[in-house]
């Protein structure tokens, strides 16, 4: 059994003997190690001191603290609570003394008592402190990783400080623009240069990662894709979050299973105690890029896409089209639908044909929601005539399954024979008129004269898609979306028009960004920046109309929405089928790529709120949940075990930098339109993992084997 040395008892042993031996030490530098007899007598009183000053300590609540967590505060305690003994031991000494003289303490002896019995304490305990972390701490085996950290202040210093203590970690240095820390030495790391000289630093120090600890202000300056490796390869990066911000984000919060669970929960609760946001995921494709790239998935072959222009990483050999999902058939109350979403998509595009709604168990799904979240208020949104483009896409149709049954809503998309609107009823209700056309081509000023609202959520998605066409996606995203404004010259009455943007303009590096924040734009160079200029060129003509022209509109900036009946290829999809079969989770890269997961009830709720809310009109919005924010290798792990799949978990190389960090601040959301996420992660994958695999059979696809190249590392199973 092993012995524990740290407990209560032995605590009080160790201040016992430290203050005795002080009491003893004190005598003997008083006397100059000739203790007269008269004093020689006072010895015997040692024990009893000793114990006098542990009551006092104990009577400050010193011995509440845990000694491995000792800090300046602690000490603090402890000193006065040693001063505190000190001062009352003189008069009490002097009292006595005066009585009896033989029993009179020198008032040096009880002064070097004090010091030197506060010292020991504090010794020991810092001892105890710097043990315990230094053996908590795994030694990792091989080379030890070499990190560079940008930012010398306060933050830097105190992530460097902590992993000097880590064996199996190098810290090599600092970069930092403060002229007068160059050179300097701080939390025992050098300076080594200004952030100028990043791409120097890395390419002749053997840098394996960089911690980027400096302000959000700072970070959009920052730019770290031209860092290369001695090897030619982009120098892995990520971002430490600031206490402030820290201490600024919300999260949901989800019970333990099996601990304070209501009954029928499956350890969720039924609100949220604490809100949160989302973000981009990253995708696993064979064309993965730097950042969660445009949209999400749709009809393959046409050159109009659908849905709505969330971000994802969508890298597949053919990216989709439009952000597909559907509805379940008929899924009970229109608010359980869903929208489409920000998420990295994976590997070859896969098309589910439209042959069938997959009812399956919805209302066994539809009862698993409604037990898990609060009741959805009804759509704010009434008594209107609404188009929404993109209309049988993931978000459209999702949209319109909201609104459809208080409301008249005209559908206008390229196709309504493929995608997510098979999998409702929409075609088939009173309320709904389906048009097909091009933006680039049909005509606009007939079609919005017949709407009180417009959506506007047709774009061209996907990775590959936009990396292999470009001019495509810049003539059908900004042409299309300047058509349409044009057309709505002709509709002074017009009483909203939401125009769909991407989270994908603040560029590769986004922690917690707010509707101020800079947008960054990649190089011309690469053509998979065209789908980000071109969201972000028609956000200044819509801007501009609203200046000009007073065209009440709102921009929407979709993180990383995810749920049910979103079909086509991106990274959770592929997660979820891959579990389902059996098969390794392939993951680029070693999946501490961070993103946010924000679930597809929520984001139409915000959707909602934009339409229906005066407050909305000339304004942008970023909509996530920055509280289901969690690394890429988490998200397969959690796929893993929700699925209860055996599968693996596999590293793959990855030909693109990826995207460190991409999370939201919902602040003017929550301001302007009362957004607040409601489903946290588990319970969203659960209801996502639910109708995927009821669909199973509908949505399976053919999973190519990893080869040994590629597996260069196994995490192994969750079950």
């Amino acid at each position: 059994m092993r012995m524990r040395l740290y407990t209560k008892r032995n605590q009080l042993l160790i201040d016992t003997t430290t203050c005795a031996a002080a009491w003893g030490t004190a005598y003997l530098i008083r006397y100059g190690g000739q203790i007269p007899p008269t004093a020689g007598q006072l010895m015997l009183l040692l024990l009893p001191l000793a114990i006098g000053q542990i009551a006092i300590s104990a009577l400050f609540g010193i011995y509440k603290f845990q000694w491995r967590y000792m800090n300046a505060g602690d000490g603090l305690y402890i000193a006065w609570a040693y001063l505190a003994y000190a001062g009352l031991l003189i008069p009490i000494t002097g009292l006595v003394g005066s009585i009896v003289p033989a029993l009179r303490i020198p008032v040096s002896v009880i002064a070097i008592t004090c010091a030197l019995s506060m010292v020991g304490a504090i010794s020991v305990r810092l001892a105890r402190r710097v043990l315990y972390r230094r053996g908590s701490i795994a030694v990792s085996a091989g080379c030890p990783q070499r990190f560079l950290v940008i930012g010398a202040g306060v933050h830097g210093a105190m992530v460097a400080g902590e992993m000097l203590l880590r064996k199996g970690i190098e810290v090599i240095g600092f970069l930092d623009d403060d002229p007068e820390k160059q050179g300097a030495v701080i939390a025992g790391v050098a300076v080594l240069g200004r952030i100028a000289d990043l791409p120097h630093i890395v390419r002749t120090r053997d840098v394996d990662e960089v911690l980027v600890c400096i302000s959000p202000r700072s970070r959009q300056s920052l730019h770290l894709s031209y860092a290369t490796t001695s090897k030619g390869l982009p120098v892995r990066s990520r971002i430490i979050p600031t206490l402030e911000e820290i201490l600024q984000t919300t999260s949901v919060i989800s019970v333990l299973p099996g601990v304070n669970e209501a009954p029928g929960s499956d350890g969720h609760l039924d609100r949220p105690l604490v809100r949160g946001n989302g973000s981009n995921a990253g995708g696993n494709g064979d064309a993965a890029q730097l950042i969660s790239v445009s949209g999400s998935n749709g009809h393959l072959d046409r050159p109009l896409v659908h849905g709505n222009g969330s971000n994802a990483g969508g890298n597949g050999d053919a990216a989709q089209l439009s952000s597909v999902s559907g509805s379940h058939g008929h899924l009970a109350p229109p608010w359980v639908r869903g929208i489409g979403s920000n998420a990295g998509s994976n590997g070859d595009a896969a098309q589910v044909s439209s042959g069938s709604n997959g009812n399956g168990d919805a209302a066994k799904l539809h009862r698993m929601q409604s037990s898990v979240i609060d009741a959805i208020p009804a759509p704010p949104v009434q008594n209107r005539s609404i188009l929404i483009t993109g209309g049988a896409g993931f978000i459209g149709s999702s949209l319109a399954e909201k609104l459809v049954d208080h409301n008249r809503v005209i559908l206008f998309d390229q196709s309504f024979t493929n995608g997510p609107i098979q999998y409702t009823s929409l075609l088939r209700h009173p309320n709904v008129t389906p048009v097909q056309g091009s933006i680039l081509e049909a005509d606009l000023r007939s079609l919005v004269q017949q709407a009180d609202v417009v959506v506007h959520a047709a774009a061209i998605l996907g990775v590959n898609r936009v990396c292999n066409s470009a001019r495509e996606t810049l003539e059908t995203n900004y042409v299309g979306t300047s058509r349409l404004l044009k057309a709505l010259d002709a509709k002074p009455d017009l009483q909203r028009f939401v125009y769909f943007s991407t989270s994908e303009v603040f560029g590769v590096n986004s922690y917690r960004v707010d509707e101020a924040s800079r947008p960054t734009i990649g190089p011309i160079a690469e053509s998979r920046w065209s789908y980000a200029m071109s969201k972000l060129a028609g956000e200044h003509l819509v801007a501009s109309y609203f200046r000009e022209t007073g065209l009440p509109i709102a921009i929407v900036r979709p993180f990383n929405i995810f749920g049910p009946r979103r079909i086509g290829d991106y990274a959770l999809r592929r997660f979820i089928l891959r579990a389902l079969q059996g098969e390794p989770l392939e993951i680029h890269g070693d999946g501490t790529q961070i993103r946010s997961w924000c679930y597809i009830e929520d984001f139409c709720c915000a959707l909602l709120q934009m339409i229906a809310r005066p407050e909305a009109i000339g304004k942008d919005f970023n909509i996530g949940h920055p509280g289901n924010t969690v690394t890429i290798y988490e998200l397969a792990q959690k796929v893993i075990q929700l699925t209860g799949s055996p599968s693996p978990v596999a590293f793959c190389e990855s030909p693109f930098p990826d995207i460190s960090i991409r999370v939201p601040s919902l602040d003017k959301a929550r301001r302007l339109l009362g957004y607040e996420p409601k489903y946290d992660l588990t319970t969203g994958l659960k209801l996502t993992i639910q109708w995927h695999r009821e669909n199973l059979d509908l949505l399976r696809i053919p999973i190519p084997p990893a080869t040994v190249a590629q597996m260069y590392a196994a995490k192994g199973s969750v079950a």
